[in-house]
């Protein structure tokens, strides 16, 4: 097609041309040769009128090409060329401009299409992305590393470098150098360490834990058996058997001390099922309410939509909580005008590899707040600040929460303020 039409139109052009010369070159001889000077004078205006129709053929051909050339260059997908104006030569030239604007908007769709698809992949990834231009500008910050970098907006690498130095221990950071166009692009990946640290910690506490529960409760047993039986031998003094009692008694103590580890480390699987947090939430403040009272503390329930559904063991998050409002209760027994709030909010930007977004549960009391010092410790078996404490519950509790595929972190602690944040998984109702 494009031959013979190519073949047309050098055809046109060249039949064009020829007429012109030869009524020009009649008109001339005609009036040199004084046979026809006013035919002679005709002939030339025709040649003189055909030039000008041929200028202006041309000159629409000029037209119609710059205007498309301008449409290209702009990038104006609206342009259109009528298909049925003009002879057959401006007509196909017309279809072919139609053509190869209708093709170009067809790529610009797809790349639009692709385009949509990779950014909305790169929010799904839940390790932040950053892309670095030559100059050191932010080009592309997915959510995640928003969230991440504790920013709302970032506009330059330096400014992202400042924040990862802040987060240094807690966030791990790769860096790739990359050319598109000649132009080097640096990617930054950046993925939270800080719960896989802790989940490892976790991990390792828990192991120690079976080893020496397991170690100690084989060696105490036979204490206890033993003194039992040499207490009750005939002829042993009263003072002998007074001692055998308070080693059995100590031992006793021991092995139901130790027992209590047990359950940090053989925790029974959860059982997964979807409930309602909302009505989870709300029994749970029934169930201490007169502890609540007693102790003049307000409980406030901030929940940010009216129905939440969850996935998990309600049994085994129902310990967490009520350890976690029982030890803020016991925070607030010297504090008065005493507050605790649980407050949701949806993980957007974090999907969960199972399936499904998390939501994260703020629990926030005003109490005198946890000194820095032993904000490190709360987590560990066997750490506890209290006479009577075990330093089993917090560590438990984070057990059950790693257990639900979940996480559970002392969010924030100071004079007036502590958060503890649970996140787990969603569940679509």
């Amino acid at each position: 097609m494009n031959t013979a039409f190519n073949r047309h139109l050098y055809r046109t052009i060249l039949l064009n041309i020829t007429g012109i010369l030869i009524v020009a070159i009649s008109g001339l001889l005609l009036i040199i040769s004084g046979t026809g000077i006013i035919a002679g004078i005709i002939l030339i205006g025709c040649a003189f009128m055909l030039t000008a129709q041929a200028a202006e053929h041309l000159n629409s051909f000029n037209t119609k090409l710059l205007t498309f050339l301008t449409a290209i260059e702009d990038n104006d997908n609206m342009v259109y060329f009528p298909e049925n104006t003009g002879d057959q030569v401006q007509r196909q030239l017309s279809r072919s401009f139609n053509r190869i604007i209708s093709l170009l908007n067809k790529s610009k769709t797809e790349y639009l299409s692709q385009e949509h698809f990779y950014r909305e992949l790169i929010e799904e990834i839940p390790d932040g992305l950053i892309a670095c231009g030559p100059t050191g500008n932010i080009i592309l910050a997915n959510t995640a590393a928003l969230r991440l970098l504790g920013s709302e907006l970032l506009s330059h690498q330096s400014q992202a470098e400042r924040l990862l130095e802040k987060a240094k221990g807690q966030l791990s950071v790769s860096r790739r150098q990359i050319r598109i166009c000649g132009e080097r692009i640096c990617i930054l990946s950046v993925k939270d360490i800080k719960e896989d640290l802790d989940n490892k910690e976790s991990e390792s506490w828990n192991s120690l834990s079976n080893i020496l529960t397991h170690e100690i409760m084989n060696t105490i047993a036979p204490i206890v058996s033993l003194s039992q039986t040499l207490s009750s031998y005939p002829g042993s003094s009263e003072k002998t058997c007074r001692g055998l009692n308070i080693i059995k008694e100590q031992s006793e103590k021991l092995l139901e001390f130790t027992d209590s580890f047990r359950h940090l480390s053989h925790l029974p699987p959860p059982s997964i099922e979807s409930f309602s947090l909302t009505a989870f939430l709300h029994n749970l403040r029934t169930l201490i309410d007169a502890d609540l009272k007693s102790s003049n503390i307000i409980m406030q329930l901030a929940l940010h939509t009216d129905d939440i559904y969850v996935q998990g063991d309600e049994g085994q998050l129902s310990q967490v909580f009520l350890n976690i409002l029982k030890n803020s209760i016991q925070a607030l027994s010297d504090t008065r005008d005493g507050k605790i709030e649980i407050r949701t909010a949806t993980e957007t930007d974090s999907y969960d590899i199972k399936g499904g977004h998390r939501i994260q549960i703020y629990i926030t009391d005003n109490g005198p707040g946890i000194s820095e010092d032993l904000q490190n410790k709360i987590f560990i078996p066997f750490f506890t600040t209290k006479k009577d404490g075990t330093g089993i519950g917090l560590s438990l509790c984070r057990q059950i929460i790693h257990n639900h595929n979940g996480n559970m972190t002392l969010y924030e602690s100071h004079p007036g303020k502590t958060v503890f944040r649970i996140t787990l998984p969603c569940s679509r109702q």
